[in-house]
């Protein structure tokens, strides 16, 4: 039998070709369905809010999957059109956009999903109203409510007041002498003071109201004070002896509840120039540091280990410690000192200081008080660090109370405040002025 070699060729050339072909018809890519982005969902705010606050969020949802090859982002519009085209974002991954908008304002939103060539997809369109929170109330601080014997030359202080939604705020402060009839003193101003003209033996009444830019306002309750009695004080002073002084061994005395105080600082001076010190005396003789107007005014300054008697502590009442007071008086213990602030504030004055301070004009800056009971309170300073400091400033008085190992309690007046202070100090390395209780 006889074969076509030609046929069979032809034949077998024409099967390779068609495998071939198939082949590279079965590694191309079959056509995908994408019908694009879904549209987002808007959460938050509710359509026609109207309790927005300027500094909120949006939210919306989108659903889970999507197009794994260009991810969905997402683009914001807000505008007060009905039809916002003014975009606030884009490109965004996260499903929340925090808001600072301006209050009282209508503003409508949309938001985009954007999945690059696959298409955009947008939500519905909503609308909210924005709200103005109020500025949160003013605290008053100085002079305290119902507070007596203010100085006239007193700064009426109050704290700083926060606005929930940042703005800066403004302050109006209204001022009088009746409660009724507050008038209008100091408009828009930023500090947390005012000084006001003030006349002895007044009582006034004043507010302060914070506002912000956009009408929200607050007010602080309505405080009063009443300012100083500047007409001298008839005190009944007692005399009494110390015979260590020598030619001024005399000094004053006051009876301030039963409690007599002396009514001027110790003057007693063994010695000077170690434990016991002159305001400004360097010298070591005795006679010539009396001769000093320091001491005729101020008397001595002493450590507390001196002043104690070798460091005595006590808060009995009475101490029970001598110390480097006469025979019959005793330094007073903090509790001791207690007793006088507690009926000064008794009796309705909270203006510790400045009744006990006296009303020369020893005192820096006009800072004298009003010597209501006679105690006489002297700015004699301290001296400390082989330096004298504060003449003038400062009145610092031991008491027998021990803090710590080589510390003291000692209460104080300042010629910038209403008030008595009270520290601890190292009880051999500071000099301060003493008064003594009589037992």
């Amino acid at each position: 039998m006889k074969i076509n070699i030609t046929f069979i060729i032809i034949f077998l050339f024409s099967m390779s070709f068609s495998i071939i072909f198939n082949s590279c018809d079965e590694t191309e890519e079959p056509d995908q369905d994408v019908s694009g982005p879904s549209a987002p969902t808007l959460i938050y705010p509710e359509d026609e809010a109207n309790d927005v606050l300027t500094f909120d969020e949006l939210r919306w949802s989108y659903p889970l999957g999507g197009i794994e090859e260009d991810p969905v982002k997402f683009n914001i519009y807000l505008d007060e059109s009905q039809n916002p085209s003014s975009m606030l974002a884009s490109g965004l991954n996260q499903r929340t956009f925090e808001l600072s908008l301006t209050p009282n304002e209508t503003y409508y939103w949309k938001v985009v999903a954007d999945a690059g060539k696959y298409g955009q997809k947008e939500s519905e369109v909503r609308s909210f109203t924005t709200i103005n929170t109020n500025p949160q109330d003013v605290t008053l601080s100085y002079p305290t409510n119902g507070s007596v014997d203010i100085p006239v030359d007193a700064r009426l202080t109050w704290q700083q007041a926060e606005d929930p939604d940042g703005f800066q705020v403004l302050y109006d402060f209204y001022f009088g002498e009746a409660e009724s009839t507050l008038s209008l003193i100091s408009a828009d101003q930023t500090q947390l003071s005012y000084l006001p003209q003030l006349s002895p033996n007044t009582t006034y009444y004043w507010k302060v109201i914070v506002k912000d830019p956009h009408d929200g306002s607050s007010e602080s309750p309505v405080w009063s004070f009443t300012t100083i009695d500047d007409s001298p004080v008839d005190i009944d002073y007692l005399t009494f002896a110390d015979d260590r002084v020598g030619g001024q061994g005399e000094f004053l005395a006051v009876d301030i509840n039963g409690q007599i105080w002396m009514a001027e600082n110790l003057a007693y001076l063994p010695s000077v120039g170690s434990s016991i010190r002159v305001y400004d005396y360097e010298g070591s003789n005795v006679d010539d540091a009396k001769l000093t107007e320091n001491y005729k005014k101020y008397g001595a300054l002493y450590t507390w280990i001196e002043a104690t008697d070798g460091g005595y502590t006590s808060n009995d009442i009475p101490s029970g410690v001598q110390g480097v007071c006469p025979a019959g008086w005793h330094m007073p213990s903090r509790a001791e000192w207690n007793l006088l602030r507690d009926f000064i504030i008794a009796e309705g004055n909270t203006a510790i200081g400045t009744v006990l301070k006296s009303r020369t004009d020893d005192w820096y800056d006009d800072g004298h008080g009003t010597d209501k009971y006679g105690f006489g309170g002297l700015p004699g300073g301290q001296y400390y660090n082989g330096e004298f400091t504060l003449l003038g400033m400062y009145g610092y008085y031991w008491t027998t109370g021990a803090y710590v190992e080589s510390t003291a309690w000692y209460r104080d007046l300042s010629y910038r405040s209403t008030g008595m202070g009270q520290g601890v100090a190292y009880n051999d390395q500071y000099w301060f002025s003493v008064r003594c209780i009589k037992d």
